[in-house]
């Protein structure tokens, strides 16, 4: 399912495989520490990590160092140093906390995805690892008697404490609760209750178990079909799978299984022998393939599972399984490996044939297809200036037409591996005038009462509010105005000009932001500014705190709109246009790439039309059409113009390119 999931997209909630994997996994590993203290009176640590290390590394670590390597030769400074930093994380079983931090900054929302990502299951695993079988000593070092009993209620506190944690965690802070240890916890304790339970569960009447089997297999299918991203996990929804994967354990202990054809025929046996080599393999042969071809197409579709495939039966029978039997003893003062010569060369061979497959997709692969505008014509007019054009405007529809049809790639300033956090605006990064939730000494309200630009004794005056594309332009601003003007800066993370709640690109709430807009507007009407600049990223519409979508969210948009038109009554306001989300450069600039494999085309739901609709109403407001400063107007957008990258990362113009676009911005805010 997670294969399928990350293959094809579907089933959508393909997800809900790892839980199956933390259930069975609590299962047989407690089940083997509980027969371990029976058998023996004791529970050796040493030989249980030395058992984990053997049966865990050696393909892990193959496919880490194989997918680094790949990395370095593929893609561009900054995507590869980003492999590179995940690959150490997820070699200290230390990736889901990684993928934490990286996912809290909303920013990263259009980065690519990394072919570590995957790792996070099996850092959570280890690190459930590296306490539970202490707690288990502890618990029978001060319970001497029925060890399962003693164990059963240890479980029970740990899953009932970490699964009401979860569910705090996922209405809060759900990247949080998705990656974190204390947040799945549960899952793998709920498999610790079953290995307890064993006693009993030996009990179950025999034409009891393929109901129980089966119902669990019902309730695993719909819930791989019926939950989506947007299903607030783990809870209360891995509940689900979690106690399906339970019926089905629960079916198949004390007797053999009977009528479970779908899981005990030759080829699911042999693939849930392979499994652990399918799952490490399956997101870098994903990541790289779609690389080449895109992620969609029978090409990509077949190349990319024969890969999975070949690549996860040669890492199980050469390196996985035989290192697993072999002696990891140290021998004198040298480490030595007692294995055959065939697990001795797997890693090269291995690296040798991903090297070889991916190149030859490479070199053998068909030029790229054309872009083509997903929008209409009549759509796309109304986004582009009908008018005469200035001679700015005409130069730069002129470089946008010289960027598309560029062959190869130009010298761009600043340089692929120069883009990222540090090329945003520059009010942004250095002098923090996008407001946020994040520790910082001043609130966003005081902060924003010191980011004020310009001479001080300034007879007129800027406003910018809105979000991160909002102080994206700031730095366009600056270059256009002239000695007269200063601008008043109030931006805040994720928080759109229009006057709607809205939640974070995580789900969580934004509690702040309600409370900063009005502020901020209170403050633009007690400042009288000549112009007031709004700008909000197009995404917005799609974060509503009340859940809404389709005509519910597009009505309760343009209301809060109509809200914030009204709020600035008597203003000039001057509505820009976000520039189209485009494909990070680090992603699609590889090596043998050219600028057509970066070109986005702009899509039927670029919300500037609804914006427009609602600007019409209002005779202080103007929505100038500005779309052409980064696309055509057949709708496709470069990565570049006069050689300087558009975005900084997916969504957020580049310091430089902002800086390019301050004469345009100064004709359609008449600052001159």
């Amino acid at each position: 399912m997670v294969i399928a999931n990350h293959l094809i997209g579907r089933p959508s909630g393909g997800f809900i495989g790892v839980d199956i994997f933390f259930v069975i996994s609590g299962f047989l590993i407690t089940g083997l520490l509980l027969r371990e203290k029976e058998r023996t009176g004791r529970i050796s640590l040493r030989e249980f990590y030395y058992r984990r290390v053997k049966r865990i590394l050696p393909a892990a670590l193959t496919v880490t160092v194989v997918t680094v390597a790949l990395g370095y030769l593929i893609f561009g400074a900054i995507r590869s140093s980003s492999i590179l930093t995940d690959a150490f994380w997820s070699s200290v079983f230390a990736a889901n906390w990684r993928f934490i931090a990286v996912g809290t900054d909303y920013m990263q929302a259009n980065d690519a995805l990394s072919p570590l990502q995957h790792y996070w299951s099996l850092a959570v695993e280890e690190q459930f690892y590296l306490l539970w079988p202490a707690l288990m000593l502890l618990a029978f070092a001060l319970v001497h008697r029925a060890p399962r009993r003693t164990i059963f209620l240890c479980a029970v506190v740990v899953s009932g404490a970490s699964l009401g944690w979860a569910f705090w965690e996922t209405a809060n802070n759900p990247t949080w609760a998705y990656f974190s240890t204390v947040s799945r916890a549960w899952e793998l304790g709920f498999g610790a209750l079953l290995a307890c339970a064993v006693p009993v569960l030996e009990r179950i009447p025999n034409r009891m178990r393929p109901v129980l089997a089966w119902s669990g297999l019902a309730a695993l299918g719909a819930a791989a079909i019926l939950l989506d991203e947007n299903s607030p996990f783990p809870a209360p929804w891995a509940l689900v799978p979690v106690l399906a994967s339970g019926a089905i354990i629960a079916a198949g202990v004390g007797a053999a299984p009977r009528f479970l054809f779908p899981l005990t025929n030759p080829v699911s046996v042999y693939l849930g022998t392979i499994s652990y080599s399918l799952y490490l393999w399956h997101l870098p042969v994903i990541v790289f393939t779609s690389t080449f071809l895109g992620q969609v197409g029978e090409k990509y579709l077949l190349l990319a599972s024969a890969l999975i495939f070949l690549l996860s039966v040669l890492s199980y029978h050469f390196i996985e399984d035989p290192l697993r039997h072999a002696s990891w003893r140290l021998r004198r003062p040298r480490f030595r490996i007692r294995s055959s010569g065939k697990g001795r060369v797997a890693v090269p061979v291995l690296a040798a044939v991903i090297v070889a497959l991916m190149f030859t997709t490479y070199i053998n692969r068909l030029p790229a297809p054309a872009q083509k505008p997903e929008a209409s014509a009549t759509a796309l007019d109304e986004l582009f200036s009908t008018k005469t054009p200035t001679a700015s405007q005409a130069a730069r529809t002129l470089a946008v037409t010289d960027a598309l049809a560029a062959k190869e790639w130009p010298a761009l300033s600043p340089s692929i591996d120069e883009l990222g956090a540090s090329n945003r605006a520059s009010e942004w990064t250095e002098d923090n005038c996008l407001g946020s939730a994040s520790s910082q000494s001043l609130t966003p309200e005081e902060q924003a009462l010191n980011c004020v630009y310009g001479d001080p004794a300034a007879t007129r005056t800027i406003a910018v509010l809105g979000d991160s594309v909002a102080i994206s332009y700031v730095p366009a601003l600056r270059e256009a105005i002239g000695p007269d003007w200063r601008i008043h800066v109030f931006t805040m993370a994720q928080c759109p000009f229009a006057d709607v709640s809205v939640v974070l690109a995580d789900k969580s709430p934004s509690p702040m932001c309600d409370a900063f807009r009005t502020w901020s507007v209170g403050q633009i009407t007690e400042l009288k500014p000549d112009r007031v600049v709004l700008s909000s990223t197009a995404s917005s519409i799609g974060r509503l705190a009340s859940g809404a979508n389709g005509a519910e969210a597009n009505a309760e948009f343009k209301a809060g709109l109509g809200e914030t038109f009204e709020a600035l009554a008597g203003l000039d306001v001057v509505v820009l246009d976000p520039p189209p989300d485009m494909t990070p450069l680090a992603e699609c600039a590889i090596v043998g790439s050219r600028p057509a494999d970066c070109v986005r085309s702009l899509g039927n739901g670029y919300a500037t039309l609804m914006v427009r609709d609602v600007a019409a109403e209002y005779p202080h407001v103007s929505a100038p059409p500005t779309l052409g400063w980064f696309c055509s107007d057949s709708g496709s957008c470069p990565s570049f113009v006069d050689n300087v990258p558009t975005m900084a990362d997916g969504a957020h113009l580049s310091e430089a390119a902002s800086k390019s676009l301050g004469d345009l911005v100064g004709e359609v805010l008449d600052l001159r």
